[in-house]
């Protein structure tokens, strides 16, 4: 190498990093809506043509006469559309609306995976060194038990993206309860007429049971007060008074 030629410098290889991911949440809402009455049907089918519309689907859903529920999947950044069109299919009478930050955990689960596949290669370049059948058996139980890890480490990993990449959405939706409604008419008529009745009975009872008292303590007086008369009279009678 000629001497004005510079050396380069030489740097030790860095270790692998890794990659940095922006926020990553996971959105849920759980809505209730109330539709006009015979209205429901037409309410649950747009309620699922929201998830198709915005590239989801239906998870789940279960139907009566005149209210049923639903949860649908959508992606992410469709999730606030959706629930914007799903309010607008009735009156909101529930809404709960959450998000959870999994960045934390998604890193983590890139770096334990990242580990346990470090040291597969490790047990793979010792299985091919094994000599002997003792030492190809211990290192294949050992080289199992560690892809059995990176499998359940994938399979978390695989979920929690799928989570972050899709929000969930649960939908009731329900007519007027024709029970309800008979209630409400009734509590402004019946009840009241009813309740009424029930008091002027019971200030009835309370004047004859007042009458009775009064009674029990009026008799033994008049009683009292007759045989006293009667004596009086006898009296008279005998010194000859008027």
């Amino acid at each position: 190498m000629d001497a004005g030629t510079s050396k380069q410098p030489v740097t030790a290889p860095t270790a692998s990093k890794v990659p940095e991911v922006g926020p990553l949440i996971v959105k849920t809402a759980g809505l209730t809506l109330q539709v006009k009455k015979g209205a429901f049907q037409k309410a649950f089918g747009d309620a699922s043509l929201v998830a198709a519309k915005e590239g989801g689907f239906v998870i789940s859903s279960s139907t009566g006469k005149t209210s049923g529920s639903l949860q649908i999947r959508v992606p992410a950044g469709g999730f606030e559309q959706a629930l914007a069109d799903l309010r607008a299919l009735g009156q909101v009478t529930g809404e709960t609306i959450s998000g959870q930050d999994v960045s934390s955990q998604y890193v983590d689960l890139q770096a334990r995976i990242k580990t346990w596949e470090a040291q597969e290669a490790v047990l793979l370049k010792l299985m091919g060194q094994a000599t002997t059948i003792q030492d190809t058996l211990r290192v294949q139980s050992e080289l199992q038990s560690v892809q059995f890890q990176i499998e359940r480490l994938k399979g978390q990993f695989r979920v929690l993206q799928d989570q972050a990449a899709n929000g969930t959405i649960s939908v009731t939706i329900r007519e007027p309860s024709p029970r309800s409604t008979t209630n409400d008419a009734s509590s402004t008529s019946l009840p009241s007429f009813g309740h009424a009745a029930r008091l002027a009975l019971a200030g009835l009872l309370s004047v004859a049971f007042s009458v009775v008292v009064g009674l029990g303590y009026l008799v033994p007086i008049l009683i009292g007060v007759g045989l006293l008369w009667v004596v009086w009279r006898r009296i008279r009678v005998r010194t000859g008074a008027v």
